[in-house]
């Protein structure tokens, strides 16, 4: 299908294509509730001044024929409203950044270094409060350390599980605020750890496993709230070529089943390609939404990711030579 462009917009989710039979095919972990239909906004899911580039780059860049195969259904059910959020320290750092995704919505966020992807990922987990502007869930705000009644699930840069604690009681240790007792707190986390293919490391320590697993062990703590969102900031970003395309797989199959909306912060064009269904890039500070891409918009084509890569690092490279001089003017 058709990647469509914009700049400088809102997004504007629209209906995915069908892909029911084969979804209803995929198995959830021993115990998990059944999909149910996004329509009406449903929860799904788990229990509880450089030249611009080619007219040929640009089509080539917008042709892809479906989102990545095997993906939730979407509906124009909106999940997630970002509605000219700002802020600032001593710098500005976010500029009225305004965007939408809908329910089962994979959005990959862009941008040069520095210009407030981490930032924003925080403001919209109701992790910092924003100096201006307003995130809503399913319509409700998100205040700063109130969004228990909004639950959102977060995976870190570095996974921050604790190193004296199996990564069951890591798991674990997140459903306490819930009132589970400690048999169902147990039952739970197995039954997560297992979903992103943990079994049988259960009563293992941090310590004893690898990067990648333990990056698994922090998704599946993500999971186990039941999280009508989730966040992702750079996850992979600390693991070598190997194990980072085997996340990548991983987090695609977890989105499939699971349809969550997912927003993915990355530095890797590639890999915003590779596993999103929108990629948002951000401008050099303060950010506004610089160009705005749906990889699974209506029409047909063939799939040819390299225009899009190209494209995007282009823009990029616009951005920090623009952030450069901007800089060196500053006194």
């Amino acid at each position: 299908m058709t990647a469509s462009v914009r700049r400088g917009g809102d997004l504007r989710p629209e209906a995915a294509g069908r892909d029911r039979d084969r979804r209803a095919s995929r198995r959830l972990p021993q115990g998990a509730a059944a999909p149910r239909p996004l329509a009406g906004g449903g929860r799904h899911g788990l229990p509880d001044g450089t030249r611009a580039p080619t007219s040929r780059a640009v089509a080539s860049g917008r042709r892809r024929a479906s989102r990545v195969a095997g993906g939730p259904e979407r509906t124009g059910a909106v999940k997630l409203e970002v509605e000219g959020v700002a802020k600032a320290y001593a710098l500005p750092i976010l500029a009225d950044v305004s965007f939408q995704a809908a329910q089962g919505e994979f959005v990959c966020l862009l941008g040069p270094n520095g210009c407030g992807k981490t930032t924003l990922l925080r403001i919209i987990g109701g992790l910092e409060a924003p100096t201006a502007g307003e995130v809503r869930i399913d319509g409700r705000p998100v205040a700063c350390g109130g969004t228990r009644d909004l639950p959102v699930g977060v995976v870190f840069q570095e996974d921050r599980l604790l190193p004296w604690m199996t990564l069951a009681d890591n798991v674990g240790l997140v459903l306490k605020p819930q009132g589970l007792d400690a048999p169902a707190r147990r039952t739970t986390a197995t039954r997560y750890l297992r979903f992103v293919g943990l079994q049988g490391f259960e009563h293992y320590y941090p310590g004893r496993v690898s990067g990648g697993m333990r990056q698994r062990a922090a998704i599946a703590r993500a999971l186990a709230i039941g999280p009508d969102l989730l966040l992702m900031d750079e996850p992979f970003g600390a693991l070598d070529a190997q194990n980072r395309r085997i996340m990548q797989a991983e987090v695609k199959r977890i989105w499939a089943e699971t349809g969550k909306t997912i927003v993915f912060v990355t530095h890797s064009i590639e890999e915003a390609v590779s596993i999103g269904t929108t990629l948002i890039m951000l401008s050099a500070r303060p950010a506004r939404v610089r160009e705005l891409i749906r990889l699974d918009g209506p029409g047909g084509g063939s799939p040819d990711p390299r225009g899009v890569v190209d494209h995007l690092n282009q823009v990029i490279m616009e951005e920090v030579v623009r952030q450069q001089g901007e800089d060196a003017e500053r006194p």
